[in-house]
């Protein structure tokens, strides 16, 4: 396929040659401003910048008399404002023809996203509007109970993390990465600060159901171990910042232990021969004062005293014993 100047027709252009077209049988003049034009040809001109030359199979593109292709170009000529396919920090789509006033999609370089409501980019000479569509991805600012530390949330940085009054960092995360995705390389940040809790429970004892165990909460507690009860001196504990309980907790609930002092009784006896606890459900032997018999052989210690009365586990003298039997 050639193009011939009127006004010298020893001038021609070849554009393609296809020896399969055969001869040619008629050849239609229309007016320079009107171009009957192919399918392939129809829409957007064929992506030519100038002439669009239907072929078999195709089309092909052809520039103005004296004027080439752009190198590297198969649609675009050289005297045509053209936009670059990369430029700046996006990446224009291959199906696009990047000539003056063509509305481009793209995708954003590796770092960079779309900014919001931004779809495509209009080709304005040899630049894009708008001029930068592209934004830096950034992993997300905000941090449950807590705030990032020196931190500019750009990917592939690590950033140091601080908790609000109540909360207690990670033991295991001292510090979190911020991934190409924009997302942080964590399954959940809202477990890096984790709200400060006393033990609600503890030897022979737990706090009361109503109460949390949360920072700064006075609660009350009570003794579950068979044969504790809750120390007098001591109604309430407090929860402190760190996650301990204002109170010794091994204090809190004491043993119940039945009374040392029994009248005419001069020593208690454990079961070995040393000193009886007095400790609930213990068994305690014992010796009666000068002059005095038992009348049992140990003492049992209850909840609340021996489970024998005492007035009469020593009893008489020896000798009255003897007469009595």
């Amino acid at each position: 396929m050639v193009k011939l100047k009127i006004s010298n027709l020893n001038e021609t252009t070849e554009y393609a040659e296809h020896a399969e077209l055969g001869t040619i049988a008629v050849i239609n003049i229309y007016s320079s401003a009107v171009q009957n034009k192919n399918a392939l040809c129809s829409a957007d001109n064929g992506n030519c910048s100038t002439f669009c030359f239907p072929i078999p199979g195709g089309r092909v593109c052809g520039c103005e008399h004296g004027v080439e292709l752009k190198e590297g170009s198969s649609t675009v000529c050289s005297n045509t404002p053209y936009c670059p396919e990369i430029h700046n920090k996006i990446i224009v789509s291959a199906d696009c023809p990047r000539m003056n006033g063509s509305k481009c999609t793209f995708t954003c370089k590796q770092g960079y996203k779309a900014k919001p409501g931004v779809d495509n980019v209009l080709c304005n000479g040899e630049i894009y509007t708008p001029e930068d569509p592209c934004e830096d991805i950034k992993c997300p600012a905000t941090l449950a109970n807590g705030k990032w530390v020196n931190c500019n949330f750009s990917i592939e940085t690590f950033c140091n993390y601080t908790c609000n009054y109540g909360y207690k960092r990670n033991d295991v995360v001292i510090e979190a990465e911020c991934q190409m995705n924009g997302k942080w390389k964590l399954a959940n940040t809202d477990n890096l600060c984790k709200p400060i809790i006393c033990p609600m429970e503890f030897s022979q004892g737990r706090v009361v159901s109503t109460c949390s165990g949360m920072l700064g909460q006075r609660c009350e507690y009570q003794c579950t171990g068979y044969g504790y009860k809750k120390n007098e001196n001591i109604t309430r504990i407090e929860c402190l910042e760190s996650g301990m309980w204002s109170r010794d907790t091994d204090s809190l609930c004491q043993q119940i232990t039945c009374p040392y002092e029994i009248p005419n009784v001069a020593v208690l006896k454990g079961p070995t021969g040393q000193i009886c606890s007095r400790t609930v459900g213990t068994q305690c032997g014992f010796e009666c004062n000068n002059g005095l018999v038992r009348t049992v052989q140990s003492l049992h210690c209850m909840l609340d005293n021996w489970a024998e009365d005492i007035r009469t586990i020593c009893t008489g003298s020896f000798f009255d014993h003897l007469i009595l039997h």
